[in-house]
């Protein structure tokens, strides 16, 4: 088992708004086969990012 804890930053697309996140992902090797994966990240970031829910001005 590995796990992995990693850091993305970029801009959205569709909005030009910030993303940053952080994620973590557990990940289990068999026979030199990656046999399972999860991944954990915020999805707080992702939707702030997008601009979801749409708020009132």
């Amino acid at each position: 088992m590995v796990v992995l804890e990693y850091a993305v930053h970029g801009r959205a697309v569709r909005t030009g708004r910030p993303y940053d996140n952080h994620v973590v992902s557990v990940i289990t090797v068999k026979n030199r086969e990656v046999t399972y994966w999860r991944d954990y990240m915020d999805p707080v970031a992702v939707f702030r990012a997008i601009g979801w829910p749409a708020r009132d001005q």
